[in-house]
């Protein structure tokens, strides 16, 4: 069985392009960015954090957006995609970017004028 390379670019390309697309939508709605680690960007305001990583070890988890409610610990995958669906140019971010903030709830949540419970984002299949 022939064995599949593949590669979905660099960590520093990854942190530069979800800074552009999600890091000035989010501080421009309050919430303070910290890097953490060579593929994970922490955004916080009072009522919410943001998590954005692109995780490949231990496993291949893939590109994902998590916010969570920090009055209650309740979180929603605002984006998920896989390691196998991403590109080394980075359009995934692009369009993951366009597509969460086209959708009116989602924008919502990330204000934290409200919380929808078992909200779904953008996600992408493995195949």
């Amino acid at each position: 069985m022939k064995k599949v390379a593949y590669s979905i670019g660099s960590n520093q390309n990854f942190i530069k392009n979800a800074k552009v697309y999600f890091g000035q939508f989010l501080k421009d709605r309050g919430y303070e960015e910290k890097q953490v680690g060579k593929d994970l960007l922490l955004y916080t305001t009072k009522l919410r954090r943001i998590e954005i990583s692109n995780r490949t070890m231990p496993t291949d988890y893939g590109f994902s957006v998590i916010i969570y409610n920090l009055k209650n610990e309740d979180h929603l995958i605002l984006v998920h995609v896989p390691w196998n669906r991403q590109d080394d140019s980075f359009v995934f971010l692009r369009e993951s970017f366009y597509e969460i903030i086209s959708n009116p709830k989602v924008v919502q949540t990330i204000l934290g004028t409200k919380w929808f419970k078992g909200l779904k984002g953008y996600r992408l299949n493995e195949s």
